[in-house]
């Protein structure tokens, strides 16, 4: 099922206009959209997030997407909280920003994070490109795999 998602999530990336970038709808903070685009960067699959979003490091490889894909389906209901990072003095392990989140999860996983380290927040542009891309959807403070019609859409695509 989870490769069923990110085959959606990969066909979305596709879609990228002439100059290879996707505007992203801020659909869970009330900022204006942005941009994406999939490049490559020493080999690694990665999307690159307008710098205004990720202004430290606006470079997320693939592999989280389909990381948090899995991690999402594996969830209760196949929902996740989403976690953050935004407050002062909050570390991983910290309520809030807690290792079943999205945000510790991704942390812990693809940055090396440990439990009282500080946490640079990436949640708001993988959750964005997620929802933009159909496979997610938000409900307040979590992030939910958008299973409804997956099943009978993918098997209309292979008839």
């Amino acid at each position: 099922m989870t490769e069923v998602l990110y085959k959606k999530f990969l066909r979305f990336l596709e879609t990228a206009d002439e100059n290879g970038e996707l505007l992203i709808e801020r659909l869970v903070r009330r900022y204006g959209p942005f941009k994406i685009r999939r490049i490559i960067v020493n080999g690694v699959d990665t999307i690159e997030v307008d710098k205004k979003v990720l202004p430290q490091d606006p470079r997320l490889p693939l592999i989280i997407f389909k990381s948090v894909i899995e991690f999402l389906y594996k969830g209760k209901d196949h929902k996740r909280k989403r976690g953050t990072a935004i407050k002062r003095g909050i570390r991983l392990c910290d309520e809030g920003l807690t290792l079943d989140t999205v945000e510790g999860f991704v942390a812990h996983t693809f940055y090396n994070k440990k439990c009282g380290d500080s946490v640079y927040k990436r949640i708001s542009a993988i959750a964005n490109i997620l929802i933009t891309s159909g496979v997610c959807r938000h409900e307040p403070g979590h992030l939910v795999l958008n299973l409804e019609n997956l099943f009978k859409n993918h098997m209309k695509s292979n008839i």
